[in-house]
């Protein structure tokens, strides 16, 4: 009788840990793709029955560095979430930690957490996966669980607003003189690329893609180093160079300007 009882008693651990074993866990990004210091809500959600829970452990391990803030609990949320411990850790992951006293009961459908994921600086376009391992202690029949589970999703980093993705880096076209225009085409020697166009600027005719050329390729002083006119400066053809001076009254003081209160009316300072 008593291997019997004991017979029962294993066979129904192993049918226990099988269920725990076989629950599924999905990874979600909203929105699938960002470019460079966007954020991505990650959520994490399951499907199982109601279960006995001792405590959690679930980590999100990006394949590039990502800045997580977060994370709102979900599911664990009404019951655990003041119990969920969550940080960053040195190798750049989020992890989550749930302790209980005793185990609680919870209804394990929907979503899990939901994290914040910043896209920063230097990240290159392409696919970053986020690898989620989840590791939980439940006791269905007095005697702890361990079960851990797996799965995985991915972001689509693409470059910002106005940049192009050339040889995997992204990149202006209208001023970048190794990929002037396009990804094929740059700039030979003395060249500089000015919107879109390869020009030989500081020679003082006004070129294709030149908005000025005052014969010189100083920033500052009007028309800057690839050809283009300055903020607050306004410049015209004169007989050997374009002649560029402040606009007073726009609010931007530069050049010779003491002052430039947004307009031309005297007497207010």
């Amino acid at each position: 009788m008593k291997k019997i009882l004991i017979l029962m008693i294993c066979t129904l651990l192993a049918l226990s840990s099988m269920a725990f074993a076989e629950m599924s866990y999905t990874v979600t990004t909203e929105p699938a793709s960002a470019a460079v210091g966007e954020t991505v809500v990650v959520s994490v959600s399951l499907d199982s029955d109601t279960q006995k829970l001792l405590g959690a452990s679930f980590k999100i391990t990006p394949s590039v560095p990502l800045e997580f803030t977060g994370p709102a609990i979900g599911t664990f949320g009404d019951i655990l979430g003041e119990l969920a411990d969550c940080n960053q850790v040195d190798d750049g992951s989020w992890q989550c930690d749930v302790v209980t006293v005793g185990g609680v009961e919870f209804a394990g459908s929907g979503v899990l957490a939901t994290i914040n994921a910043v896209i920063p600086e230097g990240t290159l376009p392409g696919d970053v996966s986020l690898d989620f391992t989840i590791a939980k202690v439940s006791d269905p029949l007095g005697d702890p669980i361990i079960v851990t589970a797996k799965t995985s999703a991915i972001i689509e980093v693409n470059c910002a607003e106005g940049l192009t993705q050339c040889d995997g880096s992204c990149v202006d076209t209208t001023s970048d003189d190794a990929y002037c225009g396009d990804c094929e085409t740059s700039c030979d020697a003395g060249l500089t690329c000015s919107n879109s166009v390869c020009t030989l600027c500081g020679e003082s005719n006004l070129d294709e893609g030149e908005q000025c050329d005052d014969g010189n390729t100083a920033a500052g002083d009007g028309c800057d180093g690839s050809c283009q006119i300055e903020s607050g400066w306004n410049c015209v053809a004169g007989p050997e160079h374009s002649d560029c001076s402040s606009t007073c009254g726009d609010g931007i003081n530069v050049g010779d300007e003491q002052c430039d209160d947004n307009n031309v009316v005297d007497g207010d300072g």
